[in-house]
């Protein structure tokens, strides 16, 4: 029964994966503007700032 219930997991688990890697992106990028100095300096000379 559970092996039943493993094959149609993959129906689920690949859009789950995309949804979960935009969110990682988006955390990373948070984190390369925010801490990293190439990124601040990117923000900076755009005249954008990141609260």
């Amino acid at each position: 029964m559970s092996l039943w219930f493993w094959s149609i997991s993959i129906v689920w688990a690949a859009p789950q994966g995309a949804i979960d890697a935009g969110t990682l992106n988006e955390r990373e990028m948070l984190y390369y503007y925010r801490y990293n100095e190439y990124g601040k300096k990117a923000l900076e000379e755009r005249g954008l700032k990141l609260d």
